[in-house]
């Protein structure tokens, strides 16, 4: 087998670490629905612009990647 890295004539990583807090730390992202929006919003983002989040992570009071 393979590795798909060789594969390919070039191959890139990048890693992008963000985090965007809430005013305060509220619980602004505490709602499932608002979790699934953010979660949607990334996805069409992430397609749109061609690119593969690979781990999301949302707790109640931010939103690290």
């Amino acid at each position: 087998m393979t590795p798909h890295f060789t594969a390919l004539e070039a191959a890139y990583q990048l890693r992008y670490y963000l985090s965007f807090k809430t005013q305060y730390l509220k619980p602004t992202l505490a709602p499932a629905e608002t979790q699934d929006l953010v979660h949607q919003v990334l996805a069409d983002v992430g397609e749109r612009q061609q690119y593969h989040l690979l781990e999301t992570s949302i707790s109640p009071d931010h939103l690290p990647y």
